[in-house]
Order: structure tokens, then sequence, then C-alpha cells
């Protein structure tokens, strides 16, 4: 637009058709984009499910070694749910600082170590 002088009709038309083609991108990118989340929510989901779900204990650790979430089988490992969350999990203490993130014996059950020193406990 030269100053004071509107624009030709020409040019408005095709400045329009421009604008409407970009907004048909934009509304099939915004239709993608939303198929995307849902499908996205739905993985996210089934991963919960399968979390919670499974017959083993998962435990989710912070970056300081803290419990944050567990599954339902975590009971296994001795500890109440609401109680275990935001409490270090044994044998974490150097997580985060290049150590390993567990122990073996954190990750061996009590009794299983007990029977272990028995097995290979020097003979008299």
């Amino acid at each position: 637009m030269v100053e004071g002088k509107p624009l030709p009709w020409d040019e408005i038309a095709a400045l329009i058709r421009v604008l409407r083609f970009d907004q048909v991108i934009l509304e099939v990118r915004g239709r993608k984009l939303s198929e995307a989340q849902r499908t996205l929510e739905e993985f996210k989901k089934r991963c919960a499910e399968l979390y919670e779900q499974a017959p083993v204990a998962y435990v989710t650790l912070d970056e300081t070694g803290r419990i944050c979430g567990l599954n339902s089988a975590a009971a296994l490992i001795g500890t109440a749910g609401a109680q275990a969350l935001r409490q270090p999990f044994p044998g974490t203490s150097g997580f985060g600082r290049g150590r390993p993130v567990l122990s073996k014996s954190a990750l061996m059950p009590t009794a299983a170590r007990a029977a272990r020193k028995r097995v290979h406990a020097p003979h008299r």
C-alpha cells in the first residue's frame, strides 16, 4: 500500500486466497495434532495401566533416589504405598553421583540374603 492509496482489488483478492489457503493448512495441522494428542493420551493411559497392574513391584525414583511412585505390587518391598513416597529407596545413597543406582543387597530380599550367607559361610 502506497501512502494514502488503497490496494487494488486484484491484490486484495490474491491476499484473501493466500489467507484462506493458509487457514486450510492450519486446520489440517490442528486436526493432525489433535489426533496425535489423543493417540499419545491413549498410549499414556495404557502404560499407566501396565505399570499399576504389573505382577511385580515397580518403584519410580526421582533424581535423588527417593520414591516418587510405586505400583500396587510394590507392597512386596515391605513399605505401604503412601508411607513410602518421598522416602529414600534402600541402596540408593550414591544415586545421581556416578555410582550404581542400586546395590545388590537392596534388590535381594532379606530372606534370600540370609540364605545366601548360610550357603557361603566358611566351613569349620
